[in-house]
């Protein structure tokens, strides 16, 4: 999804991404998923 995001953000396209994450009660485990999409995002995004 990122280069979606990064191609309509170059673009000057308004776009809304819906995105998923873990069970809260797992962050900070280790889990494989475990993703900080704030600072993926954060270079793409306003």
């Amino acid at each position: 999804m990122l280069p979606g995001v990064t191609e309509a953000n170059q673009s000057s396209v308004r776009l809304i991404a819906l995105t998923d994450d873990i069970d809260r009660r797992m962050c900070g485990k280790g889990t494989f998923t475990e993703l900080d999409l704030n600072a993926l995002y954060a270079p793409v995004s306003i």
